[in-house]
């Protein structure tokens, strides 16, 4: 799998792929795709985050979207 996930309570980050792969939420087996939380637009104050690419929001300014690097993976999971 490419991009952030978990299998048996580890987080991977497979290397390579495109955004579409590393944001597939259907994974083989006991992996697992690890989220990373984004700012959504509309937020004058945050619009120009260049890493903005929201997947999902509940109108709350929060978002889930794709881990696009390694350092995003770990990040989020220590968060978790």
């Amino acid at each position: 799998s490419k991009g952030c996930f978990s299998k048996n309570d580890k987080a991977f980050f497979g290397l390579g792929g495109t955004d579409e792969e590393m944001g597939e939420a259907d994974l083989p087996g006991l992996q697992e795709r690890i989220w990373c939380e984004r700012l959504v637009k509309g937020i004058p104050e945050l619009e120009d985050v260049p890493t903005l690419s929201p997947i999902a929001s509940d109108g709350d300014g929060e978002g889930e979207s794709v881990c696009l690097t390694e350092e995003e993976c770990n990040a989020r999971r220590k968060e978790l």
